[in-house]
């Protein structure tokens, strides 16, 4: 389950990646950016907590 959650937030973040490339502003990529980041940071520390 672990595997499955981790590739699905990569493949969200190709896919913001290529939302940027498409002429998205940098503002609303350092804002999808960052709430990934916190996504992967909260499940890693409730990873680690059982």
């Amino acid at each position: 389950m672990i595997k499955t959650t981790i590739a699905t937030e990569l493949i969200h973040c190709i896919w913001l990646v290529m939302l940027h490339i498409k002429g998205n502003t940098q503002n609303q990529l350092e804002f999808e950016l960052e709430g990934f980041m916190q996504r992967v940071l909260i499940r890693h520390a409730n990873t680690l907590r059982f």
